[in-house]
């Protein structure tokens, strides 16, 4: 199988195997049902409330990343967060 493609010196056909673009092309449709996959997954996911600002104590990592402002002096009795 012969592939053309354009270089610095001009077009040029350059002798590919077969076998290699078959096998990459197949790699790159795996990659690309794979990444299909989890948009999909995400997208189911995203309509659950994971992190929720009134269900303390949470980490300060995840009450950062969700942006809550969390008063320690109401949590105190549970330990801190």
């Amino acid at each position: 199988m012969k592939l053309l493609y354009l270089s610095s010196s001009g077009l040029t056909a350059t002798a590919v195997s077969a076998r290699i673009v078959s096998g990459l092309v197949v790699a790159i449709a795996s990659l690309s049902l794979l990444l299909w996959g989890l948009v999909i997954i995400s997208g189911r996911m995203i309509a659950y409330n994971w992190f929720d600002c009134d269900k303390q104590p949470q980490s300060e990592l995840v009450n950062f990343l969700i942006s809550c402002t969390v008063d320690p002096e109401i949590y105190e009795y549970l330990n801190g967060i």
